[in-house]
């Protein structure tokens, strides 16, 4: 009899996910088209402005421009494993740099290290910058690639405006779509349902930037010395949500984000409000976040480890 539940149970849960990933009345991103946008990319001659605040916001969350003991100038870009794609997009759209595979650690690095390659990158990311530390890093490496490479690239200010392209770069790097399903007892079913998202940071300026738009609450964590920043107000999270349809993100939290569309649609029919909805939402949560499984294709990444490699040597 108990192996007859956990059969039923699974099947359950089988035809729920099913529902979820088959039905249109769930998906909130109707409107949004990530393979035309990514193709639309691809056949840029250079860089467009949509595309490098994405990079910028993605850096200020990522990356990093150190200088060795020796001054040595470079520029880091890390991920998890799961989120190399992003690097060889960003590889093939600047047209330089180089990928670095750490699988020991199940990390991989773009990273640019000759001078010619780092001014580009300083002429195209210089303005874009929100945050003060990532902002005066810049400049330290732009004030020396003009010394040694005798030329006059400006110190731009701070950017302080917001712009919703580098919103979905920064919500790629430090961003996060969660649910909460907390009980109630103020809920028929006894549960109240959440759509959330948030964004943590050592300082609290660009908090601030995002809050003054959309809202929400700032909260320091005296653990981790950081600040986090969550919107769960269900208006504001309806626009941002409809903001990220068009401003896309293209890292591996876009599937966190396309689930938190799916909860969000439930919760605007109604239908967190009744037993199927929220089961449903139940086995959306379960695969969200660390919850997700994420497929391994260790071959494949070796694939492209070696392409890598050889282009990297074939460079002149």
């Amino acid at each position: 009899l108990l192996i007859l539940l956990y059969v039923v149970k699974f099947f359950t849960h089988l035809v729920l996910l099913s529902i979820i990933i088959f039905s249109d009345n769930l998906d909130c991103l109707n409107k949004q088209q990530p393979t035309q946008w990514l193709r639309d990319f691809t056949q840029l001659d250079s860089p467009d402005d949509a595309f490098l605040n994405w990079l910028t916001g993605f850096i200020e969350g990522d990356g990093s421009f150190p200088q060795s003991s020796r001054g040595a100038l470079s520029f880091y870009l890390s991920q998890s494993i799961h989120n190399f794609p992003i690097l060889l997009l960003i590889r093939m759209w600047l047209g330089f740099g180089k990928i670095r595979f750490q699988l020991s650690e199940g990390m991989v690095h773009y990273i640019i290290e000759d001078q010619p390659s780092l001014v580009q990158l300083s002429l195209l990311l210089n303005g874009r910058f929100r945050t003060t530390a990532k902002h005066t890093t810049f400049n330290i490496l732009v004030t020396a690639l003009n010394m040694r490479r005798h030329i006059s690239i400006p110190l731009l200010s701070l950017n302080k405006a917001m712009n919703y392209n580098w919103l979905a770069g920064f919500t790629d790097a430090d961003g996060s779509f969660f649910i909460s399903i907390a009980k109630s007892s103020a809920m028929t079913l006894g549960y109240q349902v959440t759509v959330n998202i948030s964004w943590t940071q050592k300082s609290r300026e660009v908090l601030d930037l995002i809050q003054a738009a959309h809202g929400g609450s700032i909260v320091f964590n005296k653990v981790t010395l950081a600040y986090t920043l969550t919107i769960k107000a269900k208006s504001a999270v309806g626009t941002l949500l409809s903001i990220f349809a068009t401003h896309t993100l293209l890292g591996v939290k876009r599937l966190d984000y396309r689930d938190a569309c799916k909860v969000y649609s439930l919760m605007i029919s109604k239908q967190h409000l009744t037993p199927t909805g929220l089961a449903m939402i139940r086995v959306i949560y379960n695969g969200m976040n660390q919850r997700r499984p994420i497929v391994r294709t260790m071959s494949f990444l070796n694939l492209y480890k070696q392409y890598i490699e050889v282009k990297d040597k074939a460079q002149p």
